[in-house]
């Protein structure tokens, strides 16, 4: 059972079962996120010691800790994180409230096509 971030409206729960988190659009990214208004290098989460770590990444619609806008911050359990317009709560140890089966993110494992940015740049970025 581990920390993750359960998806409020539409878009994937995400698992934070590894660090960094690059979140994007941008084939290569860790967890893809299917949303126009999510830049293609949208913001890198990190797990540390039960506080996340959220970095945006310069965002174009930016990126919100409990409906305020942040360049960085931390989130603890129960604080909403706004990835764009996809909102999700940080839940720990626990099955999403709505009861449904756990959906996993698009992951860049998952038949991710090359591109013209390398995965070193993508990694220097969070």
């Amino acid at each position: 059972m581990s920390t993750r971030l359960v998806a409020l409206d539409e878009g994937p729960d995400i698992p934070l079962d590894r660090g960094p988190i690059m979140v994007g659009r941008h084939p290569l990214c860790d967890v893809r996120l299917p949303s126009i208004r999510v830049s293609r290098r949208h913001c890198c989460l990190t797990e540390v010691d039960g506080v996340v770590i959220v970095r945006d990444l310069g965002s174009t619609n930016g990126t919100s800790i409990n409906r305020q806008r942040v360049e960085s911050g931390r989130l603890r359990p129960g604080d909403e994180l706004a990835i764009a317009n996809l909102r999700y709560r940080l839940e720990e140890g626990r099955v999403a409230e709505s009861g449904r089966t756990e959906p996993r993110a698009a992951s860049r494992a998952e038949g991710a096509s090359r591109c013209d940015f390398p995965i070193t740049r993508l990694r220097e970025e969070c």
